[in-house]
């Protein structure tokens, strides 16, 4: 019994860990995103060029989207 306890609260902290990384990451990816969308605006990359980044990085940090959307 007190090993299943053990185990559930091992759990729950692990979980709430890997929430807390998701939180910072997705500031970060936001973040960064916000930077290219200024660069853009700025006229120091193009239309094309911001879309390129946004996705590659977008696509880079895809299971940090995944786990905020679901909220895993």
């Amino acid at each position: 019994m007190s090993s299943l306890i053990m185990a559930s609260l091992f759990s729950s902290s692990r979980s709430k860990k890997r929430r807390v990384r998701s939180r910072e990451k997705m500031a970060e990816i936001n973040s960064s995103i916000a930077t290219f969308t200024k660069l853009k605006e700025k006229g120091l990359i193009t239309e094309p060029e911001f879309e390129l980044l946004k996705n590659k990085y977008l696509n880079r940090y895809q299971k940090y989207l995944d786990r905020s959307r679901f909220g895993i």
